[in-house]
């Protein structure tokens, strides 16, 4: 299999369809996703040394067809320059090319992620700081109440306990901002403490379907090179074995021979089970994607039954049958249902991309 094709691949789990202009860093204003991810593809640090690793590949690979047929330290080592070491240094190139592309997706998808979280992180601040300002206003109103002994001290306490909690959410939301800007700017390849600011974004759920899993698996099979590194290994030990039993004369070699039999036997049972375990992993991972849209859709209904409700309590305040205070109450709780369902559509979203890689190779 020639993975050498892969090479300047337009990545589906990228987004990067085209040039995207983007500032020279991340710092200079907000970022769309796409700009992101094509800065991540020149400075993210895995991604250069999966290149750095192709270059290495290809030196490997012109010095190996330059040696073939040159003269070993011993009969082992000129029979291995006939075709062993040229195979291995393909082998290697091959790898080395798929596994730069496969870092590429990887990153593309982790700058994803990150972008996302952050964008949801903004807005749980927004939120949780909107429910301390409540709090506070509601403490107002109960301060007065206890003036007007209307209310007892302990609901005071009561109050100031949930500013207290909320508040400490709050503190928690930005160092997990901190920690995932951090993370972000590692993922671009610049200074860690350098300023994000990322563009407000509705998150994507949109539904993946199968319809001949068998085939979508095969072709990965077919694909995957941590599977075909071990075909390769396996070829590799056969050209060995040949290379010893040619020069096996008076049975030098039986222990060597027999070393590397057993070494065949082992890469071949290496890759049937790859093999399962790869079907194994790709179906379970389809039944994980379906779980999370069906959450994301349960969760769709109940904003929208939420949404009902908080409608409904806005015409019963207009008639005086709820106060702006209960009002209030069903706004938060729709405001809250809506960002767990962000929640879980960057969840899928992340399952979605990943997935939808083995759907691309098959185009």
């Amino acid at each position: 299999m020639n993975r050498r094709h892969l090479t300047g691949m337009v990545l589906a789990a990228a987004l990067l369809v085209g040039s995207v202009p983007v500032p020279s860093s991340a710092s200079d204003r907000a970022l769309t996703l796409a700009q992101a991810q094509e800065i991540a593809l020149s400075g993210n640090l895995a991604i250069k040394q999966a290149e750095e690793n192709a270059s290495v590949a290809d030196y490997k690979l012109e010095y190996a067809y330059d040696d073939v047929g040159s003269v070993g330290t011993d009969a082992v080592e000129t029979a291995k320059h006939k075709e062993y070491y040229e195979k291995e240094a393909e082998y290697g190139s091959d790898f080395a090319y798929w596994a730069l592309e496969q870092t590429k997706r990887e990153q593309a998808l982790l700058v994803a992620t990150s972008y996302m979280n952050l964008v949801h992180l903004d807005r749980e601040a927004l939120y949780q700081k909107q429910v301390v300002s409540d709090l506070e206003a509601q403490l107002s109103r109960v301060e007065k109440s206890i003036e007007a002994g209307k209310a007892v001290p302990s609901e005071k306490e009561k109050v100031l306990l949930e500013i207290e909690k909320a508040k400490n959410i709050v503190s928690q939301i930005d160092h997990q901002t901190a920690e995932e800007k951090r993370q972000f700017n590692q993922l671009l390849g610049q200074d860690l403490t350098a300023s994000v600011v990322v563009q407000a974004m509705d998150i994507p759920l949109e539904a993946i379907s199968v319809d001949d899993m068998q085939a979508l698996i095969d072709n990965q099979i077919e694909r995957n090179g941590d599977l075909e590194r071990i075909h390769d290994d396996k070829a590799l030990l056969s050209i060995e074995l040949d290379v010893y039993e040619s020069l096996n004369y008076l049975g030098e070699y039986d222990r060597t021979i027999v070393s590397i039999k057993e070494g065949i036997t082992q890469k071949r049972h290496e890759y049937d089970m790859y093999r399962l375990q790869m079907d194994y992993d790709i179906r379970s991972e389809y039944n994980d994607l379906q779980n999370a849209y069906d959450a994301c859709l349960i969760q769709e209904l109940t904003v929208a039954n939420l949404q009902i409700d908080y409608d409904t309590a806005l015409k019963k305040k207009e008639i005086g049958l709820l106060t702006a205070e209960a009002v209030d109450g069903y706004a938060e709780k729709l405001e809250r249902a809506k960002l767990d369902s962000e929640s879980l559509k960057i969840t899928y979203y992340v399952l979605a991309e990943d997935f939808s890689n083995y759907m691309t190779d098959m185009e």
